[in-house]
């Protein structure tokens, strides 16, 4: 890693220093990630580690997609998820991102267990950016923008899970690398309790709390795989002004503001839960989806 001095250029724009001279950490961002690391301990549900990466995660590394996903078992597939607080990544673009083959995460994946450090992607010129203009090409067609992505060896010394950020919205280069190196065993832990919980957990229960109709929890559960007003009303033969209404209902009914909110809150409640399948009328993308990788 180069020695030279990042300077983040996110939300704040002042050029504040975070890597010292030596390649490491400053002081305060040492006690930032620290701070994000003990908060990472109490996510136990889908739906708080969903919260967490658009708050505690996005601070230190601001982003709008996060792709990731885990091998559960040895000879098993990965299966990929994603979080988006965009509307502009669909499931087409998921999709295809996640092709096996050629899709931009496996190309990812076979350059990172080459190497075994952070790829990242962007337009930009920085240290350990990739400037192969069909990578690029892919990420921008794709509605990504960039993409900054790190994973995680099993004892086997095979990949065992992997985490893409896109959408990320500060300077690629020595700081995001070593931010990516630090988060990512922290994300593996996370994911690997997510899994273990849910495996133990077959029965969920609905509180009695938050009641929503057949129509709304449909609703719902389209809003999660990233479905506009306009393309549910499609789907389910109803007038869009129809469909808006149900959404109001709903972030009434549930204290929230938005959509992705209704979502996480939807997944805490038990009104939907990470093993629902797609319902069955076609698909998109949004707050979760899933997509299985070889």
């Amino acid at each position: 890693m180069a020695t030279a001095r990042a300077r983040v250029t996110g939300e704040q724009g002042k050029g504040e220093a975070v890597i010292c001279p030596n390649g490491s950490l400053t002081p305060e961002y040492c006690e930032r990630f620290a701070q994000i690391a003990e908060s990472s301990i109490s996510i136990r549900r889908l739906d708080n580690f969903f919260l967490w990466t658009q708050t505690k995660l996005s601070a230190l590394l601001p982003h709008e997609i996060l792709i990731f996903g885990m091998a559960r078992g040895a000879g098993s597939r990965i299966q990929f998820q994603r979080f988006s607080s965009t509307r502009y990544f669909r499931d087409a673009h998921f999709t295809e991102v996640c092709r096996a083959g050629e899709g931009l995460i496996e190309r990812m994946m076979s350059v990172w267990q080459r190497t075994g450090e952070p790829c990242m992607i962007s337009r930009g010129s920085a240290p350990g950016v990739l400037h192969d203009p069909h990578w690029i090409e892919s990420v921008e067609l794709n509605e990504l923008r960039n993409a900054a992505a790190h994973g995680v060896r099993g004892g086997d010394g095979k990949l065992s899970s992997f985490f893409s950020f896109s959408r990320v919205g500060t300077e690629f280069g020595d700081r995001l690398s070593l931010l990516l190196s630090l988060l990512t065993p922290y994300l593996h832990t996370i994911v690997s309790r997510l899994l273990a919980e849910e495996a133990q957990s077959a029965i969920r229960v609905v509180r009695p709390d938050c009641r929503v109709t057949s129509r709304e929890t449909e609703i719902l559960r389209w809003i999660r795989h990233g479905k506009t007003n306009d393309d549910i009303a499609s789907i389910l033969d109803l007038s869009p002004n129809t469909v808006k209404n149900h959404v109001k209902k709903i972030l009434r009914k549930m204290g929230v503001e938005n959509r992705s909110h209704a979502v996480a809150r939807a997944f805490s409640l038990g009104i939907l839960s990470p093993s629902d399948a797609w319902p069955q009328a076609g698909a998109a993308g949004s707050s979760v989806g899933q997509r299985n990788i070889a």
